[in-house]
């Protein structure tokens, strides 16, 4: 049974925090509308926090399942699969059927969208939907992250059972690199006469696509096995005792940001740089500090992460992903504030959206989430009961 070198598998808090910092960026992305160039500057770029989800996804679901290859052999599919539904439905459904509810009472047109297009939600296929051009961005369209990784899912788990741990990570950076070539290519393609001035369209098929941005996931998926290689542990350690590691990470993903989410023209959040090289760079930033909170836990870095509000909220993130739009939809129509507004309002929209959003996660989370929850607990208990090959199961201690 492979051991892993660095030290016992843990929950690590200031994930959490990243999570929090990033449903934050998705928050301010979607309600700041300001006419402030500064203002605006700023909120446009918020869409990358959708990014390092894909990315801290990847890195904790590789981990998990190789944790399982390492001490049983194999991975046990249905109960994977199980698991992710019973802790992914549940707010999923809500958030969808709620929203519907919302539409239904108060805008019928919006909601004779959403239901006719209700089963590529159901099927976790908005996203392709979108990207292809078989519908228009639809109310609740920010679901479309949430299929590429039920997609993503899907997949990898299979993958890494099927080729094992090691030839999953050439395979990963195999891919990652091939996707780079391919996106860059399709952008060319579709913007061949105007390179720098990219068509929307263009953009949504790069930007919702499974096959372009499924790079960013698989970054995360090649961190988590490069830090398990064998081969790499020296490696690992030697970047572990580097003091100056994640202050090093952190600026690093602060430069790589700004300039991947740069260069949109005027009233735009996406570029060329993005839907060329932009996505992936972003993710091996990501992937760097993620290594690095990881390696380095006591870190300056670490610690501020792991500030208890900032946890708190990262553990309901899931939630507040789901239920931020709604929420966002229903303030905005009460208030009409569709459009940029005075500064004050801008600022009280978005706090307003953040905290509603975040105590209807919570609520969510403890009144029905627990109870599904609870329910994989229960599929845990009596795995844990049944003989395994290869060892026995122990918890991995990561919450994902």
């Amino acid at each position: 049974m492979l051991e892993n070198q660095l030290g016992p598998v843990r929950y690590i808090p200031a994930f959490d925090g990243v999570r929090a910092l990033c449903i934050t960026l998705v928050i301010t992305f979607h309600v700041i509308s300001s006419d402030r160039p500064w203002l605006d500057n700023v909120a446009k770029r918020g869409w990358c926090g959708v990014d390092v989800f894909f990315v801290l996804s990847g890195f904790l679901i590789t981990w998990i399942v190789a944790d399982e290859m390492d001490k049983s052999g194999t991975v046990n599919l249905p109960r994977f699969y199980a698991r992710r539904a019973l802790r992914l439905q549940p707010a999923y459904l809500s958030g969808l059927f709620g929203f519907a509810l919302l539409l239904l009472l108060f805008d019928r047109e919006r909601f004779y969208i959403i239901a006719r297009e209700l089963p590529f939600f159901l099927t976790y296929t908005i996203n392709l939907a979108v990207a292809l051009g078989f519908v228009a961005f639809p109310p609740y369209g920010h679901a479309w992250s949430l299929c590429i990784e039920e997609q993503f899912y899907l997949c990898w788990s299979w993958t890494l059972r099927r080729f094992g741990t090691r030839r999953c990570l050439r395979i990963a950076l195999g891919v990652v690199s091939f996707v780079v070539v391919y996106r860059t290519a399709l952008y060319a393609w579709l913007n061949w006469h105007h390179l720098a001035a990219a068509s929307p369209r263009s953009l949504d098929r790069i930007y919702f696509g499974t096959d372009t941005r499924i790079d960013t996931i698989l970054v995360g998926c090649a961190a988590a096995l490069a830090m398990r290689e064998p081969a790499l542990q020296n490696v690992m350690k030697r970047i572990r005792d580097w003091p100056w590691l994640t202050a090093f990470a952190a600026v690093g993903l602060l430069v790589i940001f700004a300039w991947a989410t740069g260069g949109a023209s005027k009233g735009g959040w996406r570029s060329w740089r993005s839907a060329t090289i932009g996505f992936t760079l972003m993710a091996l930033a990501t992937a760097l500090v993620v290594i690095a909170l990881h390696l380095q836990p006591e870190s300056m870095l670490s610690r501020s992460l792991s500030w208890s509000p900032m946890v708190s909220v990262g553990k309901v993130s899931y939630g507040v992903y789901l239920f931020h739009w709604p929420v966002w939809s229903a303030l905005a129509r009460l208030t009409q504030l569709h459009a940029a507004g005075a500064l004050k309002q801008e600022v009280a929209a978005f706090l307003i959206v953040w905290f509603a959003s975040v105590t209807l996660a919570w609520i969510h989370f403890r009144v029905v989430e627990t109870r599904f929850l609870w329910l994989r607990s229960k599929l845990e208990d009596r795995l844990k009961r049944e003989p395994r090959p290869g060892g026995s199961h122990r918890a991995t201690g990561i919450r994902i």
